[in-house]
């Protein structure tokens, strides 16, 4: 959608944030699995054991794990919103629970069941238009 509306410069846009990644790969993801931490937070707080750098830490994870909570919620809403008028609520609830019985694991896997579930259904979707 972003090159159809942008034409190249959508393309370059979509470009580079894939390729964005790949720095962050290699430069902290290795580090990060050696030092036994799922977040930048975690390493700065063994490096800095001062209570502010927590605090900070934890304010700013907090922010952006609920901008991103946000942003699922509705999408998630929307989808269910045929169902209930309470999708929304049930599921805050799902994802609440799931990352608090799970924490970060969990999380992963609910993402890597989710990307799989995502890659098979658009599969089977696209199924018949193989026959043409």
């Amino acid at each position: 959608m972003i090159v159809y509306l942008y034409g190249f410069d959508g393309t370059l846009i979509l470009v580079a944030a894939i390729f964005s990644f790949l720095p962050l790969l290699f430069l902290l993801a290795e580090r990060l699995r050696n030092g036994g931490a799922f977040t930048l937070a975690e390493v700065l707080s063994r490096r800095f054991p001062d209570p502010v750098v927590r605090v900070v830490m934890a304010g700013t994870s907090l922010v952006v794990s609920l901008l991103y909570l946000f942003a699922q919620l509705v999408g998630a809403g929307i989808l269910l919103q045929a169902l209930s008028s309470t999708a929304v609520i049930l599921t805050g609830g799902l994802m609440t629970a799931y990352l608090a019985f799970g924490g970060m694991p969990g999380a992963t896997w609910v993402m890597i069941v989710k990307a799989q579930s995502t890659h098979s259904w658009s599969k089977i979707l696209h199924f018949p238009s193989w026959w043409q």
